[in-house]
C-alpha cells in the first residue's frame, strides 16, 4: 500500500500516512473513545 520506493513524493507520502493515521485515530475515537493517550 506504501510507496517505499521513492519517487520523488516523499513528502506528499508522508503527507498520506499521516491523513491516513489521523482517519484511523477518528475512527477509533469515534468507534470506542478507548484512547487512553488523548488527542495530539
Amino acid at each position: 500500500m506504501l510507496d517505499v520506493a521513492g519517487d520523488g513524493g516523499d513528502k506528499q507520502t508522508l503527507a498520506e500516512v499521516f491523513d491516513w493515521a489521523g482517519h484511523v485515530d477518528q475512527v477509533l475515537v469515534t468507534a470506542g473513545g478507548i484512547s487512553s493517550t488523548g488527542p495530539p
